[in-house]
């Protein structure tokens, strides 16, 4: 009989919501790259202690975050913002992320209804034993950045963050 009425109280109370539920928060993040065509950089260097030649690609993407939801978002400075390259087939591969050293700084912050603007560094290697790698058959093509971030401040990896993953417009590099 006790298990009947505990049973019976359990199905009331998930019935007519006897705690005090919360509304999930709206995350809306739009990701722009400032620019529909990049120019890259090739560079040939000897910086190895093997002697042999690393030739090193870069770029600058400029960028904004809008948040335009009601909550802050956080990322890292490094790892946050990744670069993938367009295939063939419509696929995305990634073709570049940092390598980043222990991550000691606090994250970026976009408050609900602000902007951030800065720019995407990438620098990797074509070729040789550097590193991190920029990973693409052919420079040219097209790339977007992806931003992991999160709503957490606390809650952070290092690494992966997949709460949410919001990704540019496609644009344009060329060599």
């Amino acid at each position: 009989m006790r298990l009947r009425s505990l049973i019976a109280v359990i199905a009331a109370c998930g019935a007519t919501s006897c705690g005090a539920p919360t509304e999930p928060s709206r995350i809306d993040v739009v990701l722009e790259a400032q620019a529909s065509v990049i120019q890259a950089r090739q560079d040939t260097s000897i910086q190895s202690s093997s002697g042999r030649p690393i030739v090193w690609l870069s770029m600058t993407v400029p960028l904004s975050i809008r948040n335009t939801g009601d909550r802050t978002i956080y990322f890292r400075p490094c790892g946050a913002k990744v670069l993938e390259r367009r295939q063939g087939d419509g696929t995305w591969h990634r073709a570049w992320s940092p390598i980043c050293p222990a991550i000691l700084t606090p994250p970026d912050s976009v408050v609900a209804g602000s902007e951030w603007r800065g720019d995407l560094h990438v620098m990797g290697a074509r070729s040789g034993p550097g590193g991190p790698p920029f990973d693409a058959a052919s420079v040219a093509g097209t790339y977007r950045v992806v931003l992991h971030a999160t709503t957490s401040a606390a809650g952070l990896p290092v690494g992966s963050i997949e709460e949410m993953r919001v990704s540019s417009r496609p644009f344009r590099v060329q060599p």
